[in-house]
């Protein structure tokens, strides 16, 4: 699945990049910057920047992975211009939006963030599901 599937087109741009903190302003600034150097606009695919990390890198055209710190507000989407929503980062995960439909009401978007970077993908973890029934001799549909 491709993350233009996955990502939310209706989200609008975060104009305000100034409300992010210091690390997220200068990594977003800076790999955007490296990004037109590289020649790789927007309008060339997907581009994720991890703007959360001390020295920020940026992944095209995939997701980097999900991590408890990241998920709530640690990648920068360029082509959207704007961080990754909770429920985008879920989706990566393998997650549907209609498995946990008020989780907002439950915990907090932190928590719903530390709790999907803690997670396993679910399509890995159905990969190694099957891979363990076949090695146990159990038919596998």
């Amino acid at each position: 699945m491709a993350l233009d599937d996955i990502l939310d087109p209706w989200m609008g741009e975060d104009k305000n990049l100034a409300k992010h903190s210091k690390t997220v302003r200068a990594n977003v600034w800076r790999m955007e910057k490296a990004l037109r150097r590289a020649g790789l606009s927007p309008c060339n695919g997907e581009v994720i920047l991890d703007a959360g990390a001390s020295k920020g890198t940026w992944q095209r055209g995939i997701a980097p992975t999900i991590t408890a710190s990241r998920a709530a507000g640690g990648f920068w989407s360029s082509r959207r211009n704007r961080l990754l929503q909770v429920q985008e980062c879920m989706r990566l995960q393998g997650v549907l939006d209609s498995d946990f439909p008020m989780w907002e009401q439950v915990i907090s978007y932190r928590q719903m963030g530390h709790i999907t970077g803690n997670a396993m993908s679910v399509c890995v973890l159905a990969r190694i599901m099957q891979n363990v029934l076949v090695a146990l001799g159990l038919p596998v549909k």
